[in-house]
């Protein structure tokens, strides 16, 4: 071929930073948003957060949402995206809630797309191409960072940009420490399970710091990472100062939680949950890999061959593994598969750099993990929208015909739609109250309403 036909070093440095990024942005956008008007999961957490972002900016709560475990997360985040996305998105939608879900899949595309950026300035094409897809692929992950509105999804792009800006860091050590910091704090104060990674990348911003320099640079960092965090939590102090100290809140509540009543798991169990978290969430519809989750053990043990040439993956695989295993070791509640998403991009780092060890110079077998995986984004994206609210889009529409009906009414029943959401609520998104004198409005599988007294 014609060394002209060739792209130039600069065009192929356009398409490695810019091209392929933005095609992964908008894939696994796409993933995520694809059909959200037919079936956004609109249960009870996404109705109250609606109902709080309703108002003016300077009306938004300034803690975070409330926790399972008591309290509240340590920062509004995600009350924050979801107010810019309903004024930004809300009226190509009528305002309804499914313009917060495009929102947190447009904040998770844009992460997913320096992620990968990224990861090209450091590692092969292959390593990179598979890792990415392995990371936004996941139909499970994909369900809280998309079709939803809620924190686990914000909290998984958050620890996405953790990660972009650390090895873009470790590339460039002269940049800043403190990006990555952020983007690690925020992950947690959107989602507490987030707190694997935040101290893993703490740690490793410490380990280059001294590498950098010495112990004097790390005390520096240390303490200009704490003014960080007294900076970042400024409005749940806001919060504090105007409703008073909560007796527990958010971290507090799972510190308290964990000293004063004994663990779950024991480490072993804990182990074995991970492992099983691991495999689900990379390998949700290969049924094969998913009954024998032990398999992806193998690339844990592998990945020291490449962690032993390269440590600094070492804080972005194996020590926020290590934390997520004694988390759930001490943690008193035993822990859902949702508290894993957080933890897409460590897996799938173990499981590419295992591959990788492998690989050598011949690079053949992380070309077959990234066949792999293309091979099944068609049944990963079919699968994508399985933990959704298939009866939204239904809902929607009967919403819509009894407010262009003018009736009034005092109830809306959707007995074929999930006992968890709440059509009355789609209504008054629209602009309708329900009023004491009006009649009942029954909303059909079809999306037609029928009016009963």
């Amino acid at each position: 071929m014609s060394r002209s036909l060739l792209p130039s070093s600069r065009g192929k440095e356009a398409i490695q930073s810019y091209f392929l990024p933005l095609l992964i942005a908008f894939y696994a956008f796409y993933f995520r948003a694809h059909g959200i008007a037919e079936h956004f999961q609109l249960f009870g957490d996404q109705i109250l957060y609606w109902k709080e972002i309703s108002v003016a900016f300077t009306d938004l709560p300034l803690r975070g949402t409330p926790r399972v475990d008591g309290g509240y997360s340590l920062g509004p985040i995600l009350y924050w995206i979801l107010w810019l996305s309903r004024e930004v998105i809300g009226p190509f939608t009528d305002y309804l809630p499914h313009a917060g879900g495009i929102g947190v899949a447009f904040i998770y595309g844009l992460s997913a797309g320096f992620l990968y950026r990224a990861l090209l300035s450091v590692m092969s094409f292959p390593f990179s191409s598979a890792a990415i897809l392995f990371i936004i692929s996941s139909p499970f992950e994909a369900s809280f960072s998309g079709n939803t509105s809620w924190n686990p999804g914000v909290g998984t792009a958050f620890v996405n940009f953790a990660y972009a800006a650390s090895i873009r860091y470790f590339k460039k050590p002269q940049t800043s420490p403190f990006l990555p910091f952020i983007f690690a704090w925020v992950a947690f104060q959107a989602h507490f399970p987030a707190v694997f990674s935040t101290i893993s990348i703490f740690l490793f911003l410490l380990f280059r710091e001294y590498r950098k320099s010495n112990f004097r640079a790390v005390f520096k960092f240390t303490f200009l990472a704490m003014v960080c965090i007294l900076c970042l939590q400024i409005p749940y102090f806001v919060y504090w100062f105007k409703e008073g100290l909560p007796r527990t809140s958010g971290a507090t509540s799972s510190i308290l939680t964990i000293l004063q009543e004994p663990a779950k798991f024991h480490t072993t169990a804990a182990y074995r949950y991970i492992v099983r978290g691991d495999a689900l969430l990379l390998f949700e519809n290969a049924d094969f890999i998913v009954r024998h989750s032990s398999f992806v053990v193998i690339p844990w043990l592998l990945s020291l061959a490449v962690i032993a040439r390269k440590p600094e993956w070492f804080f972005f695989s194996w020590l926020p593994l290590a934390v997520a295993i004694a988390g759930c070791a001490v943690y008193p509640i035993r822990p859902d598969l949702y508290h894993l998403v957080t933890m897409m991009a460590p897996f799938s780092f173990l499981m590419c750099l295992g591959i990788e060890a492998l690989s050598g110079s011949i690079k053949i077998p992380i070309w077959i993990l990234l066949i792999f995986i293309l091979y099944r984004q068609p049944d990963r994206f079919r699968e994508s929208p399985s933990d959704r609210l298939p009866e939204y889009g239904v809902l929607v529409r009967g919403a819509k015909t009894i407010v262009n009906s003018g009736k009034k009414f005092r109830r809306v029943d959707a007995p074929d739609a999930s006992p968890k959401t709440n059509a009355a609520f789609i209504v008054e998104c629209l602009g309708v109250k329900p009023s004491p004198d009006g009649e009942v409005a029954t909303i059909a599988n079809d999306g037609s309403v029928r009016w009963s007294r």
